[in-house]
Order: structure tokens, then sequence, then C-alpha cells
């Protein structure tokens, strides 16, 4: 992959974290490949964080914050934002690949991450880095019952089996997930 796509990677991940800041979700941030934070939990005493990365023996590992003796390895590859435990956000800059495989690899992400909700984010053409917000947001089809119930919209539990997915955009997945119990619901309004 050539260096500008990777800039332009990395300045769209930085685009959907800032709007993500900025309506409920403040420890969003793009997940560092060499260093940062990551939401893991401790093997040895079970206690979960945000804690520092660092790479280690080839591979990337978390050091707890409650033990000295724990040692989280973070999962391969588990989305390109962090800061929202159970959320794996993908963003990508555009839409060359075709979206089931986009939302293929969101399911991958979010099965490494152990996370329960995989949010694909496509910046839209013409659109800019301030309008984040207003970006294409994908999620399977199973997910927006289940966060509905989470949110105590819906009364019962989604088919987890589904492929479809639910087009919307990043604002309006923003609040689902908010709503859910995944941000600061004192801040929800403010979407």
């Amino acid at each position: 992959m050539s260096s500008r796509n990777v800039d332009k990677g990395r300045e769209a991940e930085n685009a959907v974290a800032t709007f993500l800041q900025g309506v409920g979700f403040p420890h969003a941030e793009r997940r560092s490949k060499r260093g940062g934070t990551v939401q893991v939990e401790c093997p040895a005493c079970r206690g979960a964080g945000s804690y520092p990365v660092i790479y280690s023996e080839g591979v990337l590992r978390s050091a707890c914050g409650e033990c000295d003796d724990g040692m989280a390895t973070v999962p391969a590859d588990a989305g390109d934002l962090t800061g929202i435990p159970g959320v794996v956000i993908q963003v990508k800059w555009s839409g060359y690949k075709p979206l089931a495989e986009d939302m293929r690899r969101t399911e991958e992400q979010r099965r490494a991450g152990r996370a329960d909700v995989g949010l694909l984010v496509r910046k839209r053409k013409a659109v800019g880095m301030a309008r984040a917000g207003e970006w294409d947001a994908y999620l399977p089809q199973w997910a927006l019952p289940w966060l509905l119930v989470e949110s105590r919209h819906y009364p019962s539990p989604p088919d987890t089996t589904d492929t479809a997915v639910w087009h919307t955009d990043l604002a309006t997945a923003a609040r689902l997930i908010a709503r859910a119990g995944y941000g600061a619901r004192t801040l929800e309004n403010a979407l």
C-alpha cells in the first residue's frame, strides 16, 4: 500500500475518532500499531481496563494496571479505533472493495476483539474530514435489534445468523450505540 493511502487511512481514522469524542465517546482514539492504549482483560487478576500497549518479542501486549503479574496479548487486528469497550470500529477511506468483503473483515475484527458489535464506517465521496458524522456507517442486520434491546426499545434478542446489512450515517450509528449503553448516557442527547 502506498504511503499516501496509509496517510489517507490514518486521516480518516482520526476524523472518525474526533467525531465520536465530540458526541459522547471521550476515549475513542485511533488504535496504535506500536503504542497507545487498548481495552483488555488481565488473565492474572481478571481486571479490565484501558492499559498501555507495548511491543515485545514480536507481539503487541498490554501490561495490567491492577496487578504486577498480568500481561494480556492484544488481538492481532481488533479494528481501527479503540476506547469504546464492546465495539469494534473499522474505518475505510474509500469503498473500493465490495461492501460484503469489508463487512466480513469487520466481523472478523469484532470476533478477534471479543466485542459485542462491529461497525464499518466508509468515507463518503466529497464529504470531508470535518463532516465525518455524515459518512456511511454499516452494522450487521442482527446488531440493530440487539442494540435496540440493549437500549430498551425491543423486547427480544436478535438472530445473529442474519448476514444482511443495516446502512445509515455515522451520527445515527453513534447515537444508537450510545443509547445501548456503550457511551456516556448523559451525552446522548447532544447527538
